[in-house]
């Protein structure tokens, strides 16, 4: 059994920052797919690059918020798994 409070007061009471392994990268690079397809979704473009939908302010501050969250989201998948060169690839591919 996993014993919760031994593992968080190893190593001096620091949490296992960086530790993150495969699983946990494959994790946070389907969560940044997730919010890049639901962004490119609500935005329908021509093949000008034009906006074919009519404009509504509401909707595009959430599309904006949504598309938002994938930097936070590279950045702590990152912080968390520093060593899966996927995390790294995939990051610099968004930017």
């Amino acid at each position: 059994a996993l014993d919760l409070e031994t593992l968080l007061n190893q190593n001096g009471g620091r949490y296992l920052m960086g530790m993150g392994g495969m699983d946990t990268a494959n994790a946070f690079l389907r969560e940044a797919k997730a919010l890049s397809i639901h962004g490119r979704k609500r935005t329908k473009k021509d093949k000008k690059g034009k906006n074919t939908q009519k404009s509504n302010p509401e909707e595009e501050q959430m599309t904006h918020f949504i598309t938002g969250l994938a930097i936070p989201l590279y950045e702590r998948a990152v912080s968390e798994c520093p060593t899966v060169e996927s995390i790294w690839m995939s990051y610099i591919k968004h930017l």
